[in-house]
């Protein structure tokens, strides 16, 4: 009867250390919890940089800005050769243009008679001679009509403009010669306009120019 009393007290005992154990336990894990979150400065094994890792990671980050840089100087490279290529080509279009021009005026040379000789012109050196015997004629034109109407005397040589002689000059061919053929023209469009007739010119919308075979009979124009 005792023994079996000293064994209960035993058993009873057995239970009440190990809830003891497990409780102390309990509590110094908790405690441990507890200290890694309030210590800011404590760091777990699982935020530790493991050194080997940082190694491979520095290593692959300088293979990757090797690689990086590697792609930027071969681009670099591709976009200086295209560079190259362009102004080439634009060299050769240019030089082209150049010996097409220059082809193209050998095959358009003109020659003009005036005051007793002949003077030496391209095409558009020629075009710019037709068009000061073209704007001398419609200026001409109006000069005469704007005497007529306010009862002037017939003075071809009393306006500015045909003493100037420059009205939509180009530097292409002298300032001399386009004045002489301006003037010519000038000459004719005032006879027109101050005697309302179209003798030697004609009204094209609105605008007047000179006949072709008086232009030509001023101009003297040849090509050779």
């Amino acid at each position: 009867m005792k023994f079996s009393n000293l064994k209960k007290t035993i058993t009873i005992s057995s239970f009440g250390l190990i809830a003891l154990l497990t409780t102390g336990g309990t509590a110094i894990a908790q405690q441990n919890g507890n200290g890694q979150r309030n210590n800011p400065n404590r760091v777990s094994n699982q935020e530790r940089i493991n050194p080997k890792q940082q190694k491979k990671f520095e290593k692959q980050q300088r293979k990757f800005e090797k690689r990086e840089n590697k792609t930027y100087k071969k681009q670099a490279k591709i976009d200086n050769r295209q560079a190259r290529l362009e102004q080439q080509r634009q060299a050769q279009i240019w030089r082209q243009n150049q010996r097409n021009q220059a082809s193209y005026n050998n095959q358009n040379r003109y020659r003009v008679y005036r005051n007793g000789g002949y003077y030496n012109t391209d095409y558009r050196g020629a075009e710019l001679l037709k068009q000061a015997v073209n704007k001398g004629y419609e200026q001409g034109f109006l000069a005469g009509q704007n005497d007529r109407s306010r009862r002037r005397d017939d003075n071809t040589y009393g306006s500015s403009v045909y003493r100037n002689g420059n009205y939509g000059y180009q530097s292409h061919v002298s300032s001399a010669q386009y004045q002489y053929y301006f003037q010519k023209g000038f000459e004719k469009g005032y006879e027109d306009g101050y005697n309302s007739r179209s003798q030697y010119g004609n009204d094209n919308d609105g605008r007047r120019n000179i006949l072709g075979s008086i232009l030509q009979g001023i101009l003297n124009l040849e090509r050779y």
